[in-house]
């Protein structure tokens, strides 16, 4: 697995037409196996595949555009593994972040019953709906909450919960944005993997295709040239 196979190949196989691109139909690891096989298989036939027009520096490029693929989809793999713990800690912890923001409103406007201005703020920090806004909300709370700590105090509310909306707050802002911002990285990865996928696949349909043309009478040797997945 290597960046500089990746590097040395990134630029050919992204100037591949869109149209050419798609989703794997085979396994990446199958495909890389089958390149680097094909690879060895066709290096007694050199002479009789030039002979025939295929272009022999394929040959040589089969095992270093599969290392560009195997490259390309450890990252993507490894993308989309941190991106799914990042979802699953969104789904674990954002229900908290909500339930807090709810009891925070129903105290605050309790325990501000008799301050206009108070109400209005806690008005204000209701207003909006959302996870950016809940996540604020737990911030504007905490800080409101801890300038008016004797009027919490005297309806009840366990004024643990300021620094705990802050830590809330704190951790669910990593996460979201980590969420929000990787979708861009994590499409753009997987586009690489595509088109590295056909850059490699089309260079061993080539190799195939003449192989099966030069020996065409000789089954032993043609074997070698017959893709033989099956899904």
């Amino acid at each position: 697995m290597s960046k500089l196979e990746f590097d040395a190949h990134k630029e050919a196989f992204m100037s591949l037409p869109d149209d050419q691109v798609k989703d794997p139909f085979m396994p990446v690891s199958v495909t890389i196996q089958m390149a680097e096989n094909l690879a060895v298989w066709a290096k007694n036939d050199v002479e009789q595949l030039a002979k025939a027009g295929l272009d022999i520096t394929l040959l040589d490029a089969l095992p270093t555009r599969g290392g560009a693929l195997r490259y390309i989809q450890a990252e993507w793999m490894s993308d989309k593994n941190t991106r799914s713990e990042y979802v699953q800690k969104w789904k674990e912890d954002s229900p908290e972040g909500y339930e807090l923001q709810a009891d925070m409103e129903h105290y605050f406007r309790f325990a501000f019953h008799k301050y206009p201005d108070l109400l209005k703020r806690v008005d204000e920090i209701a207003e909006n709906s959302g996870h950016a806004d809940m996540i604020q909300d737990l911030m504007d709370y905490a800080t409101l909450g801890h300038d008016n700590q004797a009027l919490l105090e005297g309806v009840g509310f366990d004024l643990l919960l300021l620094d705990r909306a802050k830590t809330l707050a704190n951790s669910l802002s990593e996460t979201l944005a980590y969420n929000n911002n990787d979708k861009n990285t994590s499409s753009e990865l997987k586009n690489q993997r595509d088109r590295a996928f056909i850059y490699l696949y089309q260079a061993i349909q080539e190799v195939n295709r003449v192989g099966q043309f030069v020996f065409w009478r000789n089954p032993e040797r043609k074997k070698g040239y017959v893709n033989t997945y099956k899904n």
